[in-house]
């Protein structure tokens, strides 16, 4: 029996058995099942308190995932578009597959630096701007503004 902690989940801990999560629990019921199971209040204490510090790490380096992606297969180049669906596909193909379904599409446009906004460009596609796959000449920076049709909801890439 392992205590799992996450801290983007909604219900913060969960009970794992044999490496399948059992079950996702409030910290009280954590509490109220170990003390069912014999466990004493310094114990409870210590467990609780390694599950989260193990969940923290693992929230650190998911939200270092992208920018580890962006350094390692990006070229910044001021100008330069990435289709976001090309972008989003490499990205979860660069992921262990226990990390893959924590980055939705939603996630990874509102986690990318502000330097590389996604947002609509030539024939009402996604894009990332100011990266290239491959080097190339820089041009004017693009910047992300809210488009008018949608009421500041979607962001249209403009240069600078």
């Amino acid at each position: 029996m392992r205590i799992t902690y996450d801290p983007s989940a909604r219900l913060r801990f969960g009970i794992e058995l044999d490496g399948a999560l059992v079950q996702h629990l409030s910290r009280e019921k954590v509490v109220e099942y170990l003390r069912g199971r014999g466990f004493r209040h310094k114990k409870i204490r210590e467990a609780i308190k390694l599950a989260k510090s193990e969940g923290i790490a693992v929230a650190v380096a998911r939200a270092a995932a992208l920018k580890q992606f962006i350094d390692a297969n990006c070229h910044v180049v001021d100008g330069a578009m990435i289709p976001f669906r090309e972008f989003y596909g490499r990205f979860l193909a660069s992921l262990p597959k226990d990390d893959r379904y924590f980055w939705s599409r939603y996630r990874v446009s509102h986690a990318l630096p502000p330097k590389h906004p996604s947002g609509c460009g030539t024939a009402n596609q996604k894009f990332v701007a100011n990266l290239s796959w491959e080097p190339m000449t820089p041009g004017p920076p693009l910047i992300a503004v809210p488009g008018k049709k949608s009421h500041g909801r979607a962001r249209v890439l403009v240069h600078q």
